[in-house]
């Protein structure tokens, strides 16, 4: 599979999003090693089957727990550091920029909270958590 390297992302987090060590991606992208990771890069990211599936699944069963309606959904939620996080079906038009004024966070922040499903983009359907800044 191959993955672009967007802003704020580190070895580290690309390594524990797709499952796999810093490691496998310094040997899979020789250039990494030497120059460091640079945004706009893409990189071969070698995952087994058995961790696709796993994230598919994943992905899944977070939204078959979402009420499907036709218009947005947001759900206000509260996590454990008391935190409150919202649950947003993107409609179509919708783009990281006008969800991060719609929510006062910025786009890094969405990208972040949100990175396995971005990873082709935004698209119209996607249910993204995003947690609000208090």
């Amino acid at each position: 599979m191959n993955h672009k390297v967007l802003p704020k992302e580190t070895l580290y987090s690309l390594a524990r999003d797709f499952n796999v060590s810093v490691d496998d991606i310094k040997a899979n992208n020789p250039e990494v090693a030497k120059n460091g990771l640079q945004i706009g890069q893409v990189l071969k990211i070698l995952t087994n089957k058995n961790v696709e599936v796993k994230q598919s699944t994943s992905v899944i069963k977070t939204i078959s727990k979402k009420e499907v309606v036709d218009k947005p959904v947001t759900t206000e939620k509260k996590s454990s550091d008391d935190s409150s996080v919202i649950t947003h079906k993107v409609e179509p038009k919708e783009t990281l920029y006008s969800l991060s004024k719609k929510y006062n966070v910025t786009v890094d922040q969405i990208k972040e909270q949100n990175a396995a499903l971005l990873i082709n983009g935004l698209q119209i359907g996607q249910v993204l958590e995003i947690k609000l800044n208090n």
